[in-house]
């Protein structure tokens, strides 16, 4: 439901920001014989104080890698043909130079306030503060990070006081101002409407996602503080435009004489305006005075919008003091140093050695990253599954015929198979091992492509592995629910069949092979094992006491040492796990799929899903993420 919102709430503030652009550029031309001749000082500083803030905010966010704000080049210019049309205007100047500055502070506040992740043992409940904030500002926007205030302030400027002081002056500008020509005046109204929207998309989420962190644990102080800045933004910038709004269509439709009884107080008053049964005026009242006029007007209005912002923290405040708080707990989540964005959501990542990496993306797609040089480039093939074999990357892209081909040898084809073969795979000797998710284990000569048999698995197959003189099976029962944990089986090369008992093997969430044998998570008890047969006992089990089960699969990834292990959880959770110990880091993403370890240092595939995130286009998005350098 808040996607949808956020989605249209974007289409409208764009098409809105199109005609305003215009509309503001017909009545540029209509004024621009009103240049500015010999300016004081009282038009030379707010000027520089505004352009300057803004300046400041662009070179920032350019040095830090933030991305651009939420109302994109067509707000630029909207506001740029503004600053143009308003370049004489000593009041209009001043009046944004405070509105930008005080907006600036309330936002870098509210930003502040929500850089915090809390999560709760054992209940679930959880804040991500600081995984929202690097999707809004970038991966340096981490309290971890020690100059994180610079991308804070760029966040503040380009995505708080910019908006919010357009969304004002231009409010004013519609209502008050004698000094327009009817289409300045409309592009006013819509620019006014556009920029307002951007206060729900921005603003209003982190509000609405600060107090819902108080219900779930975050500090209170960081709730009661969150107030002030809202109330700000929303009693200062909601009624003033609409107000403005109101006022701009009167004066666009002749209803606003110059010289009438004050300007009306009330929507019922408005609207009689409209009718022609109130008259109003334009008196080119002072910024400030408008606001505060806006803001008071009609007691009934400001009490109704201070509740609707009040009673959401006081029930924050109440569960403080109402719910069990006592498990919850911040998590230090760990300055990522380096992201490269891939081109689409991506499940598994893979690497041979070298600089080169490859992912694999949910659609089929595959990307070479090159992690030198911190690109990723996709390349023209669609494959089922990538595996690492003898030091090379293959890929099974089905097709007529289908291939196994060698990514890093120009995709050359090590073989070629039958038709529509697809699925998970594994080489052992001389034999391909595919493995369907409609639960067939077939078998393949390596260099004919001949098949050699096919057997029913009774389930998902969702991985197929070559270790310990045996080929092993990750899959999902056909009577377990998509919710339930794999079974491991090992089989037979030859016959493909299970090998011994399967008792001794719990339901697991993931393996994969290693120098030692299989290794596998197992939950409950939560714990790393390594196997190297179905009749022994698991050896080398490393008990994993911060791991939370439930909600999901999680993936293993093995070090390039071959004893240690990677286990990447939940909400960016990854364990790291040498001997019987771990080490727990936390990364400000939705999803870890996969680690791997390079000379370049260690990376993660990573996801955000936007779960509450205000930025528009193409989700979920997917990253290799490093934060450790070696």
């Amino acid at each position: 439901m808040v996607e949808s919102v956020i989605g249209v709430l974007s289409a409208v503030q764009g098409y809105l920001k199109v005609a305003a652009v215009g509309l503001l550029v017909v009545g540029l031309v209509l004024r621009w014989r009103a240049r500015v001749v010999g300016w004081s000082r009282q038009q030379v500083v707010p000027v520089g104080v505004v352009l300057g803030t803004i300046g400041v905010g662009v070179l920032v966010a350019s040095v830090w890698d933030v991305p651009p704000p939420p109302f994109g080049w067509v707000a630029g210019v909207t506001l740029g043909l503004v600053f143009v049309l308003r370049l004489g205007d000593a009041r209009f100047w001043q009046g944004f130079a405070w509105a930008l500055g005080g907006f600036t502070v309330a936002g870098g506040v509210l930003l502040a306030l929500t850089a915090v992740t809390v999560v709760q043992s054992g209940r679930g409940g959880a804040f991500h503060g600081i995984t929202r904030l690097t999707e809004l500002g970038g991966h340096h926007l981490n309290p971890t990070y020690p100059l994180w205030w610079f991308p804070l302030l760029a966040n503040a400027i380009l995505g708080y006081g910019v908006p919010l002081a357009a969304t004002l002056t231009l409010s004013w500008l519609a209502a008050t101002r004698r000094d327009v020509n009817l289409p300045e005046r409309a592009g006013y109204v819509l620019a006014t409407a556009g920029f307002a929207l951007l206060v729900l998309e921005g603003p209003a989420f982190t509000l609405i996602f600060l107090i819902f962190g108080g219900v779930v644990g975050v500090p209170l102080w960081r709730v009661l503080l969150g107030l002030g800045p809202a109330v700000l933004v929303f009693v200062l910038v909601g009624p003033s435009a609409l107000r403005g709004l109101f006022h701009g269509i009167l004066a666009l439709l002749g209803k606003v004489p110059v010289h009438d009884p004050p300007p009306t107080t009330s929507p019922r008053e408005a609207i009689r305006a409209v009718l022609g049964t109130a008259p109003r005026r334009l008196d080119d009242r002072p910024l400030l005075s408008y606001t505060a006029e806006a803001a008071t007007a009609g007691q009934r209005r400001l009490g109704i919008l201070l509740a609707v912002l009040v009673i959401p923290f006081v029930v924050a405040v109440f569960s403080q003091f109402t719910l069990d708080h006592g498990a919850a707990r911040a998590l230090p989540v760990v300055h990522v140093r380096t992201e490269i964005a891939l081109p689409a959501a991506a499940v598994s990542v893979h690497h041979a050695g070298g600089d080169q990496a490859w992912v694999r993306q949910a659609d089929g797609g595959v990307v070479r990253v090159d992690l030198a040089a911190q690109s990723a480039h996709p390349i023209p093939l669609s494959a089922s599954a990538l595996a690492v074999v003898d030091g090379r990357v293959l890929a099974l892209v089905p097709g007529t015929p289908s291939r196994l081909v060698d990514l890093a040898d120009d995709q050359r084809d090590v073989v070629r198979l039958p038709d529509n073969v697809a699925g998970e795979f594994a080489i052992l000797g001389q034999f391909l091992y595919v493995g369907t998710t409609a639960g067939k284990l077939a078998a393949y000569d390596k260099n004919t492509g001949a098949a050699l048999g096919q057997v029913d698995t009774g389930g998902r197959v969702a991985r197929v592995m070559a270790g310990a003189g045996s080929i092993w099976t990750l899959h999902l029962p056909e009577a377990a629910s998509l919710s339930g944990h794999y079974q491991l089986i090992r089989r037979d090369p030859a016959t493909l069949l299970a090998a011994g008992a399967q008792s001794k093997l719990p339901r697991v969430d993931d393996a994969v092979v290693t120098p030692a044998g299989v290794a596998w998570t197992a939950f409950p008890p939560v714990a790393l094992a390594t196997t190297v047969d179905n009749d022994a006992d698991q050896v080398a089990a490393a008990e994993l006491p911060e791991v939370e089960a439930g909600g999901g699969h999680y993936s293993l990834s093995v070090g390039r040492d071959g004893r240690s292990a990677w286990l990447a959880t939940r909400q960016g959770h990854v364990e790291h796990v040498v001997g019987r110990g771990s080490q727990r880091t936390d990364l400000p993403y939705d999803v870890v799929s996969g680690i791997i370890e390079t000379d370049q240092g260690t990376w993660a595939l990573t996801t955000l899903n936007r779960s509450m995130g205000v930025h528009t286009g193409t989700w979920p998005k997917s990253f290799l993420a490093r934060w450790i350098e070696q």
